[in-house]
């Protein structure tokens, strides 16, 4: 009975009599997070508030593309400064464990209490297209345009995965594996198993090296 040794083993398989590999979807980084919020900050959150709002609810909140499209303001707790996750009327989650709170610091925060005061409508994310992701069987959102004018920033700043906008999530998963470890990371995303976080999206910040000399007893190094 074949069976997964661990759950970053990749599959193997013959084709045409050659062994393959299965190629790896593990995310490999290359974001510095702290340095693109900053130009962020300088370059989106006055000239495109949709885009720099699409950024934070991926980068720093850890939401999907669609929950950021589709989330309602109701779905914010400025007071537990957290983004209760949930189905809604306009939304089903992509699968049961993707219910969750996922949570934010105190500038985030200020920044949404902010929008949400002046919010024109139910959704976080203003559109002028109508929330029919639920009743379509094809892609869709609501905040196509911010969608685009934010992946072209992206390109234009060094990210450069095929999905950039999904890398950032894979970003904010790999930060709180950095601080609070796998588990908390699964969490966070709202994963079903560690093994989906371990696989695809936690790309490893820290090296993991032991402080263990090589200097003899007269004080010499080897």
């Amino acid at each position: 009975m074949a069976y997964w040794k661990s759950a970053v083993r990749q599959r193997e398989y013959r084709h045409k009599g050659e062994l393959l590999r299965e190629p790896s979807y593990r995310y490999k980084g290359g974001i510095d997070a702290q340095a693109l919020l900053g130009k962020a900050n300088s370059e989106l959150r006055e000239a495109n508030v949709e885009a720099y709002k699409i950024l934070l609810l991926t980068l720093v909140c850890g939401l999907r593309r669609t929950e950021a499209d589709l989330l309602l303001w109701s779905s914010f707790d400025f007071s537990n400064r957290c983004i209760h996750v949930v189905a809604t009327e306009y939304y089903g989650l992509k699968s049961k464990s993707s219910e969750g709170v996922t949570y934010f610091s105190e500038d985030v925060c200020d920044f949404f209490r902010d929008c949400y005061e002046r919010r024109a409508g139910d959704f976080v994310l203003e559109s002028s297209k109508p929330p029919l992701r639920h009743q379509v069987t094809y892609q869709y959102h609501r905040a196509e345009k911010a969608q685009r004018e934010l992946i072209a920033w992206l390109r234009e700043n060094g990210v450069k995965a095929r999905s950039p906008i999904h890398s950032l999530r894979k970003e904010f998963g790999s930060l709180i594996n950095q601080v609070y470890g796998i588990h908390t990371a699964s969490s966070a995303l709202r994963h079903s198993t560690v093994t989906v976080t371990e696989s695809h999206y936690i790309c490893q910040k820290v090296k993991p090296v032991i402080a263990l000399g090589l200097k003899c007893e007269s004080g010499r190094s080897f």
